[in-house]
């Protein structure tokens, strides 16, 4: 693996691999046509749908709120109604709304469709939050499009938000799910010089990338290290990795050693 640049600014370039950073690459993106679809449909269908929902604003975001805590969209049809209708209020709802129901769509794992519904947003100017551009970075790691997360990164730094954790550790999460780990083991640290303290599941991501890289077992004892010294302790998911590992005799006695000590 070559050497990825240190300094945070220079990562965002490097990643992007010289192309300009304007997040609204992000829009010219395809798609598997069911997407598209549904969005087609939902102008032609929504009317009927969102009866139920009752035409009070508040009765309808009341509803958006409580069917995003509880999950209980039956389809993606549903969630896109529910869109339709929000983005025909006067005025229109508050960014935060919108966030819910992005949140939902994406847990469901339609991570196409919320970029999709993300540039419905921008083309209706409705002004993202570090919260909007977070789950647009998510869903772009899902898509294995970790390039266009950090324009997005980009995006969040030109517009003056702070970069948190969770927008971080997400682009932590894509680059080593491309195997990028150096990259990502960089990333993590401009993160913690930056002032953006690396959390459990920042430790754990690179942990568990680590561990599966044959000639990576010294870092992975290093932020096993690290790890244990800022008061971490192995989840769920790092615990089983080594374990997993350890039953097939593919880490060394050090890697041995410290998981003993994070148990």
């Amino acid at each position: 693996m070559g050497t990825a640049p240190k300094s945070l600014n220079s990562l965002i370039f490097f990643f992007s691999n010289h192309l300009i950073l304007d997040y609204r690459r992000v829009w010219h993106l395809s798609f598997h046509s069911s997407s598209t679809y549904y969005l087609r449909s939902v102008a032609t269908n929504s009317s009927t749908r969102v009866r139920e929902y009752g035409e009070s604003p508040n009765q309808l975001l009341t509803y958006v709120r409580d069917q995003c805590k509880t999950g209980t969209f039956m389809n993606l049809d549903g969630a896109l109604g529910l869109f339709d209708r929000m983005v025909r209020m006067h005025p229109l709802p508050s960014v935060v709304s919108f966030n819910q129901l992005l949140t939902s769509i994406a847990r469901a794992k339609h991570h196409s469709t919320v970029i999709k519904l993300v540039k419905q947003m921008d083309l209706l100017e409705i002004a993202p939050n570090i919260r909007t551009l977070t789950i647009l970075v998510n869903c772009l790691c899902h898509l294995n499009r970790v390039d266009l997360g950090f324009s997005v990164l980009a995006k969040i730094l030109k517009l003056g938000f702070q970069p948190d954790c969770v927008s971080i550790n997400t682009l932590v999460m894509g680059l080593c799910l491309q195997g990028k780990i150096t990259e990502a083991v960089n990333l993590a640290d401009e993160m913690g010089e930056k002032g953006y303290k690396p959390d459990l599941y920042t430790y754990a991501t690179i942990i568990n990338a680590l561990c599966r890289v044959g000639d990576e077992t010294s870092r992975a004892v290093e932020y096993i290290e690290i790890m244990v010294d800022k008061g971490f302790f192995a989840d769920e998911t790092t615990a089983s990795m080594v374990i997993e590992l350890l039953c097939a005799n593919k880490v060394d006695k050090t890697i041995r050693e410290w998981f003993e000590k994070l148990l």
